[in-house]
């Protein structure tokens, strides 16, 4: 048996609102102490990843989300 915190669990994000939503939820979590936020973990490659604990059952959890400068890119023609 998993705790409310851990009852969020989403592997994937349908839009973009739906994603805006969810990292809401997750920073109203981390505000009313349930989760603990170990920040940005794993610098390498195109996707931010945060780290979270749950303070009530200790499990670690990561949001991976692209980083939008890798979209696309400005370069001058030579």
């Amino acid at each position: 048996m998993s705790c409310v915190v851990c009852e969020l669990c989403q592997e994937r994000f349908n839009s973009e609102k739906e994603f805006v939503e969810f990292r809401q939820r997750i920073a109203q979590m981390v505000e009313m102490g349930e989760l603990k936020s170990y920040g940005q973990i794993d610098h390498s490659g195109p996707f931010i990843k945060i780290q979270y604990k749950c303070k009530h059952c200790g499990q670690l959890w990561v949001l991976e989300f692209p980083d939008q400068a890798f979209r696309g890119g400005w370069k001058k023609v030579l």
